[in-house]
Order: C-alpha cells, then sequence, then structure tokens
C-alpha cells in the first residue's frame, strides 16, 4: 500500500517509499503519489434468495446470506461495494448453460408449498426457482459488468 507524503532522494528506492523508481539523483519527490484507483467490486443479490431456504440445518439458508452481509457491515467494507439487485435470467440466457428438458423438469417439480428432495444435498421450495432465475440473472449481470469495465470483480 502506498504511503501518502513519501519522500525519496537521490533516484534510490527506499523501503519507505512506494515500489516505483523516485526520480533522478539529488531530486526529492514532494508531492505525494496519487492513492490507487479504488477496487470496484459489484455486490449482486436479490430478496428471493433470501426465501431460498433448503430445511433446518442445510448449510445453504438464509441466515448465511445475512451473515456475510453483517460481516462486511462488521468490517467497514460494505460501502466499498457496488450494490446491485439481480435481474431475473432470461430463459434464453438460462439455456446457453442448461439443457431445456433439465429446466422444465425444475419448473415441473417445484411445489406449491413444502419442500421437494431433487437430491441427499438439495431441496426446492415454492420460493426457489424464482432464487434460481435471479441468481442466474445475478451472474449474468456479473459478466456483464466486469466484461464491460464497470466493476473488476463481482459477488453474487
Amino acid at each position: 500500500m502506498r504511503s501518502p507524503g513519501v519522500t525519496a532522494t537521490g533516484g534510490a528506492v527506499h523501503s519507505a517509499c512506494p515500489p516505483v523508481r523516485c526520480p533522478g539523483p539529488g531530486t526529492v519527490r514532494d508531492t505525494p503519489l496519487p492513492p490507487p484507483a479504488p477496487l470496484t467490486t459489484a455486490f449482486i443479490t436479490h430478496p428471493s434468495f433470501l426465501l431460498h431456504d433448503m430445511g433446518e440445518g442445510h448449510p445453504e439458508c438464509p441466515e448465511r446470506l445475512t451473515a456475510i452481509h453483517d460481516r462486511l457491515i462488521a468490517a467497514g467494507l460494505d460501502g466499498y461495494l457496488d450494490h446491485r439487485e439481480a435481474p431475473a435470467a432470461t430463459k434464453e440466457q438460462v439455456l446457453r448453460a442448461h439443457g431445456a428438458d433439465y429446466v422444465a423438469r425444475l419448473d415441473a417439480a417445484s411445489p406449491a408449498h413444502g419442500y421437494v428432495q431433487l437430491d441427499p444435498d438439495t431441496a426446492l421450495n415454492p420460493h426457489s426457482m424464482d432464487a434460481a432465475w435471479h441468481a442466474a440473472g445475478a451472474l449474468v449481470l456479473a459478466t456483464d459488468l466486469v466484461m464491460g469495465g464497470a466493476a473488476q470483480n463481482a459477488f453474487c
């Protein structure tokens, strides 16, 4: 990390100097180096993510998302994030990664109430598919932001 107001002389690189060569012999850097450009991290979420509850004791739970956000606030990092709400992905976007039969089977399995167990680790509740469409939309948005230069990275 650069230290503001650091000076260096004689063209030497000193441990207190930023990792750049100082001006030529006998000169002094009178002005501090500008601060580095801030990292831009997109933090993409959606209210539906908190409704995708896999049941008691499952690590994929709404409390996990709340704990992540609380920790970012406690660490003083939340204000540095570019908060975005995830749009729902389009069917066309999802079909670029998943087969139409797979998507149709998930839609058909989505319960009106309660849980449907898809495998030993994966369940659906009535809100899971909405969360899934928005999770896919978060990934599309994250990719667009990073590839377009609006963010250096993203957390979904």
